[in-house]
């Protein structure tokens, strides 16, 4: 009895921090209905990216040095704005890549990075090579204020496209998680999409309002400033500086709210089925009131996840690296490879020619360092089997954007029992899909007799006999 006593408060205590309904996150993840969601949005988001790298001006692209570009220095110096501007004016000769390009690889070494750190369990390292988890963490959500700061027209565009795709995919996952985790429901593709069109003004609302009241606020301290440049008015402006500081206390109070409770946005309106007020509210007040409980939730999140991804990224590297073993074993042609002059052209077994099997100091998916030295037919297969292995990849990215807003929505549901009491079985749903939910109530079960009908016996007195 006692054994029996022990291990229901342990249980107990492991639902009270959430950390099994965490764990829920990699199975929600999986979901293909999300996944489907997941990589459309990925792979609309880096079409995006390609297609401003390619329209915009050489001279306004991102300066690159070696391996080292403008944001490795952001990164490197501490998120240095003066160190990153220093960097830009003493190159007058070098090389030159998108801003999507740039922002593409720097995800990529920050994933490997946040991964090692996790997993050498190295939390606080300072270095730059081999930096802790919080640092390579912090790295991530850190690369929109270099993007916003030295490449402001290109971050404008590229955060209302992604803005936009999300909506629809992140929105879509959200519910699809929500109902999943809640009543273990898995929606089709079709009523996820619907659920989401239904909401898309209130998702995107959101991230707008705080903006937009940001900016609203800035440009008015902005006019402040002006007024205050004026020899007459400036003393007045300073008698009213008090109104400045409470202007920089709303910002700061946005800012500071809307980067901390931002994952809670979408997840808001996917269980409550609410509107953008709702969510902006819910997530500033849930982390104000339980900030402990939500940076707990966070980082257990970002180890969880961080093994999560190691994990896959391992199943997809061996995929790929066993299909190209047994393709390889069957190949017996070779192809010709023309290097740059002044080298000659050589010959290469077929299978290394057309793509080089992942190996482990490289990328996951291998590398094509012959892609464009291929000739003839050669060169066309190496350029349809490059367009799969992109798809593996960025179906890797898509379960890592699935996770993502699954692990959102379900940190949401927590802080919704810790801070409302309110079950986290509880999800809003539509009439229409309660009545598809709902199953209807059971028919009276039949004895297998049959019942004959039964005749009331008036109430009133039967009358004598006439004689």
């Amino acid at each position: 009895m006692q054994d029996n006593a022990q291990e229901t408060r342990q249980s107990s205590g492991w639902e009270q921090l959430g950390l099994p309904t965490l764990f829920r996150a990699f199975g929600l993840s999986k979901n293909l209905n999300a996944l489907g969601f997941a990589l459309a949005g990925v792979i609309l988001i880096w079409l995006a990216g390609k297609v401003l790298d390619r329209a915009w001006p050489d001279e306004h692209k991102v300066i690159k040095v070696d391996n080292l570009d403008e944001l490795e220095v952001f990164t490197i110096s501490g998120f240095d704005f003066a160190a990153t501007d220093e960097f830009i004016r003493g190159q007058s000769v070098a090389l030159r890549q998108g801003p999507g390009e740039t922002l593409t690889l720097f995800l990529r070494r920050s994933t490997n990075r946040l991964s090692d750190a996790v997993l050498s369990a190295r939390l606080f390292s300072a270095s730059p090579e081999q930096p802790g988890a919080f640092r390579a963490a912090l790295a991530i959500p850190a690369s929109p204020f270099w993007l916003f700061r030295f490449h402001p027209v290109y971050a404008i565009l590229l955060t209302v496209i992604t803005a936009f795709i999300l909506t629809f995919s992140a929105g879509a996952i959200s519910r699809i998680a929500a109902l999943q985790a809640t009543r273990d429901e898995r929606i089709s593709l079709g009523e996820a999409w619907k659920f989401t069109l239904s909401k898309w003004i209130q998702f995107i609302s959101a991230p707008a309002i705080v903006i937009g009241f940001i900016a609203v606020l800035g440009l008015c301290l902005a006019l402040g400033g002006v007024f205050a440049s004026i020899s007459v008015v400036n003393i007045l402006m300073a008698l009213l500086w008090g109104l400045a500081l409470i202007g920089g206390f709303i910002i700061a109070a946005l800012a500071v709210g809307g980067l901390l409770g931002w994952p809670l946005w979408f997840p808001t309106v996917a269980v409550e089925g609410s509107d953008a007020f709702d969510a902006l509210s819910r997530s500033y007040s849930y982390v104000a009131q339980r900030p402990w409980k939500a940076l707990f939730y966070a980082l257990a999140t970002v180890v969880y996840g961080t093994l999560c991804f190691t994990f896959i990224k391992f199943f997809a590297r061996v995929m790929l690296w066993s299909t190209h073993f047994w393709v390889g074993v069957g190949m017996f042609s070779d192809a010709k490879v023309t290097p740059p002059p002044p080298a000659t052209q050589t010959v290469i077994e077929e299978p290394q020619a057309l793509w080089q099997s992942p190996r482990a100091d490289s990328p996951f998916w291998g590398d094509f360092a012959y892609l464009d030295q291929l000739e003839g037919t050669s060169y066309i297969t190496a350029h349809i089997i490059r367009i799969w292995i992109m798809i593996v990849v960025m179906l890797v990215a898509a379960w890592g954007l699935s996770f993502f807003c699954s692990a959102s929505t379900l940190i949401y549901l927590l802080l919704r029992r810790d801070v409302d009491g309110t079950e986290l079985e509880e999800v809003w749903i539509e009439e229409e899909e309660r009545d598809l939910f709902e199953s209807p109530p059971p028919a009276p079960e039949s004895s297998g007799s049959t019942s004959l009908p039964v005749i009331e016996s008036s109430s009133e007195p039967t009358p004598p006999p006439v004689s």
